[in-house]
């Protein structure tokens, strides 16, 4: 069995991102190859099952590239904070930030609600340009 090709970029960069896309598509037209060719069930379930699991991987690439871009604007402290998130809230992230661009205002439900766990982190994220003192990188 093939071992399975470490990415060389760090995650949440855009290289990243286009390494994945590479990765999954080359996974999904190996498996699809795999599905036709396959003579017994179970080879076939699991040769379906690998095609699946590379076009989900495939759906998240935009989000992966929308988390490098999000990431690339944050100074390094923040890139800090902003990589030790999950996925889905850094995800979360994403969306509150492009709802609220000015920041949250004092009259909206909290968005971070949702995730207690990482509230603080995110706090520190979105909350700290409402305060004054979060400074982005020129783009």
């Amino acid at each position: 069995m093939a071992r399975r090709r470490r990415s060389p970029y760090r995650f949440g960069t855009p290289s990243y991102a286009r390494h994945r896309r590479a990765e999954f598509t080359r996974l999904a037209n190996l498996a699809k190859g795999r599905v036709e060719r396959a003579k017994n069930p179970e080879a076939r379930q699991r040769a379906m099952q690998q095609a699946a699991a590379a076009r989900r991987g495939l759906r998240q690439i935009p989000l992966l590239e929308a988390i490098g871009e999000y990431r690339s604007q944050l100074d390094r402290a923040e890139q800090r904070i902003f990589d030790s998130l999950p996925l889905a809230v850094k995800a979360q992230e994403l969306e509150v930030d492009a709802r609220y661009p000015e920041g949250v205002p004092p009259d909206a439900p909290d968005p971070f609600a949702t995730s207690p766990r990482h509230r603080s982190a995110s706090w520190r994220l979105h909350y700290a340009t409402r305060a004054g003192f979060r400074h982005r990188r020129a783009g």
